[in-house]
């Protein structure tokens, strides 16, 4: 019978809502490896200068922490 792990996966996505300049892949990679997170891990970086959310956010119709 296959175990619990095969059936379950998880993934983040870091989504940039401000502070574009600070929030980048670059440290989304730095944060996975200070805390040694063993899932994947991607990048929606938004629309500089643009209001609206990022395309993670509106796909997947989750919250921002506005």
């Amino acid at each position: 019978m296959p175990t619990a792990t095969e059936y379950v996966a998880f993934a983040g996505i870091q989504t940039v809502f401000e502070s574009h300049s600070s929030n980048t892949k670059d440290k989304v990679i730095k944060i996975q490896l200070q805390y040694e997170f063993q899932l994947h891990m991607g990048y929606d970086p938004g629309f500089s200068g643009d209001y609206s959310p990022p395309v993670g956010t509106r796909r997947y119709d989750s919250s921002n922490t506005n």
